[in-house]
């Protein structure tokens, strides 16, 4: 379990601690006369949650309402949980997925949200949607020393980096809009990490404290375009380009997980995260040294080797392990290209 504090809130709680002993004495008191255990400062999250309910129970609301605010920001990256959103008679809320049975978030739990106390529901895969709607999407090219060799590339000295808008998103179960513009678009499979705290200029050993969990995504590719057109934006970033979910782990080790993706049932890729070149707390000090990352933002970490074309009818499904599995499925182009003038 990882722990978070709000340290300046969780400061304040120890000032007060320190100044108010009397009155802390009589709180005290009076919760283990309610059956109440109070937990010291530094307790995890969810200690600290019980630590405010008490101070609040026992009349000594002001250090009680510090504390929660503490708790509230904090608690839920203290969980392992499974984070999703889902569409529910046409509203989409943040859910925490617990088994067959979801809980509503307040607001986005990438915010610091807390969990409604009592809407538990059922769930169904055809609810989720995409988890989020990033400000941007930092994606890092040739991560995989055999994916650079089988495009005919060098391995990089750094990370390449390019973008795809948000606009490019879709969640599980919709479509990747082929386009008529291209004649060849490719799946790319790849771990997706969420930012959780606002990242800028980060040291690579302070990089995972900013993480809020991890996603699949994959990097639809529009392979002739990014050949012709010489810089990247329009052949990664068209409409349905970046399906991302279907939910987000904020539990996860991504140093040696197994990344898939699936055509119609027969494995295209199968490569583990620790063939990365740069690995994951690298590439977020690194992302976070040229672009703030803000809350919500996504890192896609490279694709491995056995890129290929997709086809209309075709159902593609990028699966990681001890993640979850991604499933969209492949649409005709809706539109003819673009005559030139």
């Amino acid at each position: 379990m990882r722990v978070a504090y709000d340290v300046q809130a969780m400061a304040r709680v120890k000032s007060l601690h320190q100044t108010k002993t009397a009155r802390l004495g009589r709180a005290m008191s009076a919760s283990a006369r309610a059956g109440r255990r109070l937990q010291p400062i530094g307790a995890p999250a969810l200690g600290v949650c019980r630590y405010a309910r008490a101070f609040q129970g026992s009349g000594f609301r002001a250090l009680g309402a510090i504390v929660a605010a503490a708790a509230q920001k904090t608690l839920i990256l203290s969980r392992a949980m499974r984070v999703a959103v889902l569409e529910k008679e046409g509203k989409r809320d943040w859910y925490c997925l617990e088994g067959a049975l979801a809980r509503r978030f307040l607001g986005s739990p990438i915010d610091g949200c807390a969990l409604h106390e009592s809407e538990v529901v059922p769930w169904s895969f055809d609810e989720l949607r995409a988890p989020g709607r990033p400000s941007k999407i930092v994606c890092i090219g040739r991560n995989y020393a055999a994916h650079a060799r089988e495009l005919g590339h060098a391995v990089p000295d750094a990370p390449l980096m390019f973008f795809k808008p948000p606009s490019a998103i879709i969640g599980p179960g919709e479509s990747v809009v082929l386009r008529a513009e291209s004649e060849r678009v490719d799946f790319e499979a790849e771990l997706g990490v969420v930012i959780g705290k606002r990242a800028s200029c980060v040291p690579r050993h302070e990089a995972l404290s900013h993480v809020f969990g991890y996603t699949c995504v994959n990097d639809i590719t529009a392979r002739d375009l990014q050949k012709t057109d010489g810089q990247w934006a329009r052949a990664k970033g068209f409409d349905t380009f970046c399906p991302i979910g279907p939910w987000i782990e904020t539990e996860l080790d991504p140093s040696n997980v197994r990344v898939q993706c699936i055509v119609d049932g027969v494995i295209r890729q199968d490569a583990r995260t620790a063939q990365l070149i740069f690995d994951i707390p690298y590439l977020v000090s690194y992302v976070s040294r040229a672009f703030t990352l803000e809350p919500g933002d996504i890192i896609a970490t490279g694709t491995p080797e056995g890129v290929g074309p997709l086809q209309a009818g075709e159902r593609v499904t990028v699966a990681i392990e001890h993640l979850g599995e991604l499933t969209v499925s492949v649409a005709a182009p809706n539109s003819p290209a673009l005559r030139p003038v």
